[in-house]
């Protein structure tokens, strides 16, 4: 019993609640599953990539900001968390909402810089009477401004046009008069290779370890006097770094 004397209809009252409700949708996302069980581990960007992203729902919603930014000392670094308080409408068919699903803000509106952010969904509630789905998300404001990745990529070859698989190569760059490896690979067996480089750092990459062929540096040098450094852009993969094999 209610306080009215009689039982109280929350279905009923949710209906008529949506209609007021949809005025107050001031923004349009996407729902995602990033899938990430289906892809592998790149280890330019330190995560797992290559499997489809499904969108499970889109459409109009709700956005409002949390507190500001909290700082968080991770031990190693600081992170810097933002969070958004999303509401969806209850009859939309955008089944369990669980964490870990991402949150993608197809039109902020007067919030567009949403857009370029991809928040984490940490908690859902899945009401059954309330006329809206709340969720909240959250982003690394500082992971994001400071996201850098790059690499190389080329292929090496013997004199015959022949692609040597299982050849080690490295880049290094130059630091106090000395020449510091920084990252190492093989190629597979068609002599292609994928390298992680730091961007903007000017290396030399170097294909060692060939028992039958000359230590050689990129572009065709014998040391790293005469070496062609490169210099890798911030989310971009430098390719055909590519090297032909002198037999020793």
């Amino acid at each position: 019993m209610g306080v009215f004397g009689g039982s109280i209809d929350f279905a009923k009252i949710g209906t008529e609640m949506a209609k007021t409700y949809s005025h107050w949708l001031n923004a349009s996302i996407q729902i995602v599953d990033p899938n990430v069980d289906g892809g592998t581990w790149n280890e330019w960007t330190n995560e797992k990539t290559g499997g489809a992203p499904i969108v499970l729902w889109s459409g109009r919603a709700r956005i409002q900001h949390l507190t500001s930014e909290n700082m968080y000392d991770v031990g190693y670094s600081q992170t810097s968390i933002r969070g958004i308080r999303v509401q969806i409408p209850l009859g939309v068919q955008a089944g369990f909402i669980r964490k870990g699903l991402q949150i993608i803000v197809t039109d902020g509106g007067n919030d567009y810089e949403l857009e370029q952010l991809q928040f984490v969904i940490s908690s859902a509630i899945n009401s059954s009477y309330a006329w809206g789905r709340t969720i909240e998300a959250e982003v690394d404001m500082k992971s994001v401004a400071n996201s850098t990745w790059s690499g190389v990529a080329g292929n090496v070859k013997s004199e015959t046009d022949e692609p040597i698989a299982g050849v080690t190569v490295r880049s290094f760059h130059h630091e106090d008069n000395l020449w510091i490896m920084d990252y190492e690979t093989s190629t597979d067996a068609l002599g292609n290779y994928e390298l992680p480089a730091d961007a903007g750092v000017e290396i030399a990459v170097v294909v060692s370890l060939l028992p039958d062929y000359i230590t050689q540096y990129y572009d065709s040098a014998g040391d790293f006097a005469s070496a062609t450094l490169i210099t890798p852009v911030n989310h971009e993969e430098t390719q055909n770094i590519d090297f032909v094999m002198v037999l020793s």
